[in-house]
């Protein structure tokens, strides 16, 4: 327990989940639970003797792109003869999706096996399901 705890401080900090807009630690607790990866012995999550292993990255990366989610109606305007370039806000959010999304599949060596996992169902911009690398 104490190393998925480090895990959930470590997606809180990585994803920046207290800065607007914020995550609850329930919603990051389902993101790094979708994020569950094979152990080192090869234990898959659903074996009784798997030792958690999860991938920080991909769970961060998830994280970024529920926040750009949360400020994508957000649009650049004009008023008062000063532009307001909220959009930003979900450009950035975005390219932090992708950053972590790259390091995620860098850890993975590139070898990926995927398994949909039960539990909180995740929508992702590139897959419905989540990487476990054997």
């Amino acid at each position: 327990m104490a190393e998925y705890d480090e895990n959930l401080v470590r997606v809180k900090l990585l994803a920046a989940a207290s800065q607007d807009p914020t995550l609850t630690d329930e919603e990051l607790t389902g993101l790094l639970d979708g994020w569950r990866l094979v152990d080192s012995e090869g234990r898959r999550p659903d074996d009784d003797q798997w030792v958690p292993t999860y991938n920080v990255d991909g769970a961060v990366a998830e994280a970024y792109r529920v926040k750009a989610g949360r400020v994508a109606d957000q649009y650049t305007f004009g008023a008062d003869g000063a532009t307001y370039n909220r959009d930003q806000r979900f450009a950035h959010l975005t390219a932090m999706a992708e950053k972590y999304e790259r390091r995620a599949k860098a850890r993975s060596g590139g070898t990926v096996l995927t398994v949909p996992f039960g539990g909180m169902k995740q929508q992702s911009s590139v897959h419905d399901t989540h990487e476990i690398v054997p």
